[in-house]
């Protein structure tokens, strides 16, 4: 029963997010990169 209630939770909650992960992997850090450092 733990197993079904785990594979509720991950198709919920975080299977949707992957997605948006991808896309972020997919567009790269050139817009943090381009930042000068005086921003941070």
């Amino acid at each position: 029963m733990r197993l079904i209630k785990t594979a509720q939770f991950f198709m919920a909650r975080v299977l949707p997010e992957s997605d948006a992960r991808f896309k972020m992997v997919l567009a790269g850090a050139d817009t943090l990169m381009a930042m000068d450092e005086a921003a941070f």
